[in-house]
């Protein structure tokens, strides 16, 4: 079984280095630029193993676009997880329904490690916990 991963980033070059990275390291991606586009991808691919929302995105502050998925119960208890570049992201709240954060610029050894344990600990407190882990490349820094 692989871990698929909705990925939410607006910049089209991050977005395809993280989709190389996170395919590499063994993961299905889906991927989506605005907040409307990854609420369609959750309407048809509800059972993710991690969505990774980018905090600004262009259509929607990502509060909004949170309770659109807990609202219309889209996510189906997928873990949700912020990155971004906002210096201030590790000491914002989290908002109700957010796992964890990664902030960027990131080492990417250090981000697969991060992205497997948001997995894994949401596996621990789900019925069918079985856990699978991809064996990351070793890489650099990405910005």
């Amino acid at each position: 079984m692989k871990h698929s991963i909705l990925l939410i980033e607006d910049n089209l070059e991050m977005q395809s280095l993280l989709r190389i990275l996170l395919e590499d390291a063994g993961y299905s991606l889906y991927s989506a630029t605005t907040a409307y586009d990854a609420l369609n991808v959750l309407e048809t691919n509800s059972n993710l193993s991690l969505i990774l929302l980018d905090l600004t995105l262009p259509d929607m502050p990502a509060d909004v676009f949170l309770s659109k998925v807990k609202t219309g119960e889209l996510a189906k208890g997928s873990p949700i997880v912020y990155f971004s570049a906002n210096p201030y992201l590790n000491q914002m709240p989290l908002i109700k329904g957010v796992t964890g954060v990664i902030q960027k610029p990131f080492q990417i050894d250090s981000f697969l490690k991060q992205i497997l344990e948001f997995i894994q600990e949401h596996q621990k407190h789900t019925p069918s916990g079985l856990v699978i882990k991809p064996e990351p490349k070793q890489f650099t820094t990405l910005m």
